[in-house]
């Protein structure tokens, strides 16, 4: 974790970062390989993770039969690739076992979030935002349950569910424009606009800033309330603000 002084305020550049620009040429060489149960992640800014091509790996892998029962919170991967021994693209997150990941920001890279393996996990993802990934949530193993999610502006698709196991029905209100098979992440879900300038503060290429805008998309005031789980967003602002509910996404829009 990351004391409350050096938490970043849900844009890169702002707080505590973990920079794997030097991590090439090492076998397995994954920036963090979780092979406890009960870890927790969270205020950290990873980035800058491209696999050598003798360094298969990824931002973070949750390892099959030794993790479960993690938390990953309040962080932000971007500008990063991903990779196995066969050199496929594994993504941001490589899930073989149960995890929750919540309030946090994916841009950048070749995967965002995959679900894989032997086992049977259960994979939460609640309040995530990812952008431009090339697949934005790859599911194929377990039970996924998303819900307040965006995965927007991926090149090949933004959801990949009709490969494996099914998606849990109570998920939903999430925002998407692309799934394979037309397949539905649940119920109540949104489409983006048209252009995503309107959804996001900024997509400019080094100047990403994925907070949600105030008005003019279908993010505000469309999510499910989890607050039965927590009670914030990706920059500690409360969930939800003013008459509101919750919005989708990483980010809550305060309220003026």
């Amino acid at each position: 974790t990351v004391a409350p002084g050096q938490r970043h305020n849900g844009t890169a550049g702002t707080g505590v970062i973990v920079d794997g620009t030097n991590i090439v040429n090492v076998a397995n060489a994954h920036m963090f390989f979780v092979q406890d149960k009960y870890f927790r992640m969270e205020w950290l800014e990873i980035r800058n993770y491209f696999y050598g091509v003798t360094a298969p790996g990824q931002p973070i892998n949750v390892d099959q039969t030794n993790a479960g029962d993690n938390l990953f919170s309040h962080l932000i991967i971007h500008n990063y690739s991903s990779t196995d021994a066969a050199l496929a693209v594994r993504g941001a997150f490589n899930i073989y076992e149960s995890v929750t990941i919540r309030n946090c920001i994916i841009y950048n890279g070749d995967m965002g979030i995959r679900t894989y393996g032997t086992a049977t996990p259960t994979v939460a993802l609640q309040n995530v935002t990812i952008y431009n990934a090339g697949v934005g949530v790859n599911h194929s193993q377990g039970t996924l349950i998303i819900k307040n999610t965006i995965t927007v502006g991926n090149a090949t698709r933004d959801l990949d569910l009709d490969n494996g196991d099914p998606v849990d029905p109570s998920s939903g209100y999430n925002m998407y424009s692309t799934s394979a098979g037309g397949i539905p992440p649940g119920s109540n879900n949104q489409s983006p606009p048209a252009s995503l300038e309107d959804l996001f503060v900024s997509i400019v290429s080094g100047s990403e800033n994925l907070h949600i805008e105030p008005s003019g998309h279908n993010a505000l005031n469309n999510g499910t309330d989890l607050s039965d789980f927590f009670q914030d967003d990706i920059d500690a602002s409360d969930r939800p603000t003013g008459a509101g509910t919750w919005d989708i996404g990483a980010d809550e829009m305060v309220d003026a």
